[in-house]
């Protein structure tokens, strides 16, 4: 076999910008778990090191790796000879690099390479796992944290920063096998890309981009929204409600004319959309219910009291820092250059015109966002209380959410304003978002009652988020002066 093919697949299955960014974002936390190893003088200092570089890994993973699989499907399906094995070589090979390397410079500074080892195979299969399995799948591993966080109350779980780790490389095993089976399923399948909601992630954002979702920089640009609502099961297709609309209700006419995620659904069609959610966990409920005779609000009170305050801050954090990025895709989408259908927006009876055009459309595009942010920042807030937390943690937690509402607000008024930013800022904001929330789960209790880390640490995470913040408000200062000067909101940038 030549080995060239092998060694250029990451140039044939991802996009430039994609590898800069990863490869910036892995050389980032791999000097922060450097920094832990080095300055951390407590016995979590080696796993404190290893998650941080596996956090790397997970996405090294999801959005370098997993891409592999299209070029394996559109092989066989050229009948391409020999391509097959220089794409799982390809995969072997830089998949062992990718973990080698950082665990090679951990151990320099005297981690035990072994838990670095471990935990970096973990993360990356677990990247790797999520980009090939179902999308249903991410909901599950999403609350993985919060399941630990609960299983940790009740079962004695494995200490990882002990010689032992057993029981990681069986779920590595797990987990290469279950990508194996997928992977082979997937490029033997006749249609592929055929739309279903079992598709995996990689083959769904290819869908939407033409160049799998490791083409950051062509986001939005030659998204299809008829081909998203095509690619669900009919009795999960979204349904206006209608009876607002008109010149009396502008801002709810807006929300339907702009579409997506703004668009307002009826309760029937809200239900359905939340069946694959509503339905376990009403059985959860129910099965506790039988087992322990609890009363629903018994449950969401032993709930609270079960997780801790980073488990919160996972859910709330990344569930509002990924609702700002689908809102700052779609207008993004909306105000392109390729929408011809913008102009016509301004058409709508009753919008009004000037301070009232401005107010009407900002209410349309971020009311609802917002509005839930709100709700997310109140709800943390209080468990923050709840829980006695100390001054610091609850700095990070209103320091996240801020940025994460934000986030939508700089980047919607840069792009009604016409200061529009390339998309490839939109990556970069959004990969920090989850970066800090990331470094926010381990700056603060998460498995404990306590932080385990020190106050410089914290102090330096508080800075990174205020330097984001800044860097927000910028952009939004900059997109409002836009927005007063245009003659007209709806105009293409």
């Amino acid at each position: 076999m030549n080995a060239m093919p092998m060694l250029l697949m990451p140039w044939r299955t991802t996009v430039p910008g994609m590898r800069r960014i990863m490869l910036g974002i892995l050389a980032a936390l791999l000097a922060g778990a450097v920094y832990i190893a080095v300055h951390w003088h407590t016995p979590n200092a080696s796993l404190g090191a290893a998650v941080t570089i596996g956090y790397g890994e997970f996405f090294v993973g999801m959005l370098l790796l997993s891409p592999f699989l299209l070029m394996a499907i559109d092989a066989r399906q050229m009948r391409v000879p020999r391509m097959q094995r220089s794409i799982m070589a390809g995969l072997v090979f830089y998949g062992a690099v990718l973990v080698a390397a950082p665990s090679t410079v951990l151990g320099v500074v005297g981690v035990n390479v072994a838990t670095v080892v471990a935990v970096a195979t973990l993360g990356l299969m677990l990247g790797l796992s999520l980009g090939l399995l179902p999308r249903y799948f991410a909901v599950v591993m999403g609350l993985s944290p919060l399941l630990i966080s609960l299983l940790r109350q009740y079962v004695a779980l494995p200490d990882l920063s002990v010689p032992g780790l057993e029981i990681i490389w069986a779920i590595v095993a797990f987990l290469i096998v279950i990508c194996r089976v997928c992977w082979w399923h997937h490029v033997r399948a006749a249609d592929p890309y055929r739309g279903s909601f079992a598709k995996p992630m990689v083959l769904y954002t290819r869908g939407t981009t033409q160049v799998g979702w490791s083409g950051w920089s062509n986001w939005g640009r030659s998204y299809d929204v008829a081909r998203q609502i095509r690619s669900q099961p009919q009795w999960m297709q979204p349904v206006a409600e209608l009876r607002k609309s008109g010149p009396t209700y502008p801002r709810h006419s807006l929300r339907i004319a702009l579409g997506g995620w703004l668009l307002p659904k009826t309760w029937g069609s809200i239900c359905r959309q939340w069946f694959v959610v509503l339905v376990p966990l009403a059985a959860v409920i129910m099965l506790l219910k039988i087992a322990y005779g609890y009363r629903v609000l018994r449950v969401f009170i032993a709930l609270e009291h079960s997780l801790t305050l980073g488990a919160w801050v996972w859910l709330g954090g990344f569930g509002g820092a990924g609702l700002s990025l689908v809102v700052v895709l779609l207008l993004h989408q909306r105000w392109s250059k390729t929408n011809a259908e913008l102009p016509l927006l301004a058409l709508l009876p009753g919008l009004g015109r000037g301070s009232v055009l401005i107010r009407h459309l900002l209410g349309a595009s971020l009311g609802r966002v917002l509005g839930i942010q709100f709700v997310l920042t109140v709800v943390l807030v209080l468990t923050a209380f709840a829980k006695h937390v100390d001054s610091a943690s609850l700095c990070i937690l209103l320091l996240g959410q801020v940025a994460g509402s934000g986030f939508v607000a700089a980047f919607a008024l840069a792009y009604v304003g016409g200061r529009s930013l390339p998309i490839g800022s939109v990556a970069a904001v959004a990969a920090a978002c989850f970066t800090l929330i990331g470094f926010d789960n381990v700056c603060m209790p998460f498995f404990s009652a306590a932080p385990v880390v020190g106050m410089l640490p914290r102090i330096m995470l508080m800075a990174a988020w205020v330097v984001l913040i800044g860097a927000l408000a910028w952009i939004g200062q900059r997109g409002w002066r836009g927005l007063q000067r245009r003659p007209h909101p709806f105009l293409p940038n």
